[in-house]
Order: C-alpha cells, then sequence, then structure tokens
C-alpha cells in the first residue's frame, strides 16, 4: 500500500542571469513560509558562497524583501517583476476590460525607451485604461554596465 502525506512548505529558487546572459539557478528552499528574515539568511548564504554582486534583482512585491536585499547587496537597483506588476494593475479593471487592458500595458512597458514609453502612455492608451492610467506612475532603472546602457521601464500604478 502506497502512504501518501502532505506537507505545506514552498520551494524557493533564486535564479541568476550571468554576464553571458546564461541562467544559473543559485539555489533552492524549503519552507514553510517566506518572511524578511527568511530572505535575508537567503541573500547573506548567496553572498558567503561568493555571489558578490547583483545588480537588477527582479522580486515580486513581498514586503521586507527589498530591505533584505539592500542589506546585503547595497548597490542593487531593485525591480518589480513585470507580471507583478501587471497583475497588481489588473486588480482595478472591470472583467469586460481584462483582455484589453494587458495588451496596452504591453506596449507601453515594452516601449524601446522611457520617453516612448510615456507618450504611449498618455496618447496610446485606449480610453478604457483611463482608470488605471490616472493611477499610474513613471519610474526607470537605469545601470551601467561594460559601457552598455540598460534602460529597463517601468508603469505601475499606485507605485
Amino acid at each position: 500500500m502506497l502512504k501518501v502525506r502532505y506537507i505545506n512548505k514552498s520551494v524557493f529558487l533564486a535564479l541568476g542571469v550571468n554576464i553571458e546572459g546564461q541562467k544559473e539557478l543559485l539555489g533552492m528552499w524549503l519552507v514553510v513560509n517566506e518572511g524578511a528574515k527568511f530572505w535575508l539568511n537567503v541573500l547573506t548564504e548567496l553572498k558567503n558562497r561568493g555571489l558578490n554582486d547583483i545588480l537588477i534583482p527582479c522580486v515580486d512585491g513581498f514586503k521586507g524583501f527589498p530591505d533584505a536585499i539592500n542589506t546585503v547587496y547595497p548597490e542593487a537597483r531593485i525591480q518589480l517583476c513585470i507580471v507583478h506588476m501587471v497583475r497588481n494593475s489588473l486588480r482595478y479593471v472591470s472583467w469586460k476590460d481584462y483582455k484589453a487592458i494587458p495588451r496596452a500595458l504591453k506596449a507601453i512597458y515594452l516601449a524601446p525607451t522611457e520617453e516612448r514609453s510615456f507618450l504611449k502612455l498618455i496618447s496610446g492608451v485606449p480610453s478604457l485604461c483611463a482608470p488605471v492610467k490616472s493611477g499610474m506612475k513613471r519610474k526607470a532603472t537605469t545601470v551601467q554596465i561594460d559601457k552598455v546602457r540598460v534602460v529597463r521601464h517601468i508603469v505601475h500604478p499606485y507605485a
């Protein structure tokens, strides 16, 4: 007879992209629940294992996560994951507009420059985006990497 046991734990992965653009699994952690202390321990462990620098950590909106990152890696430029930003934006959207708004937001966050992104926001976004558009602020993270300017455009409501 097969005995099945369920445990209520989550596996958290740290995935990095090296300077050559290759993804690397940095570690896996099995925990009951995450918290700022958990993430501080994870980041300290990564630092002790030789991960000396994180340029742009892309994280979910977990409270305390940015503080933990800044404690261990003070030079890191934290960016909220685009998937979480879009999901957060859709909280304020009626069901009938639910498919059109992600398309409009995609045109904004995939624009090649900050200026074009902002122009798409104020002119190219359909009127059905008005409730979301009114709460949006504009942000950009700029990082210098080997003489190549990397700019990530972020548009997020209530940021």
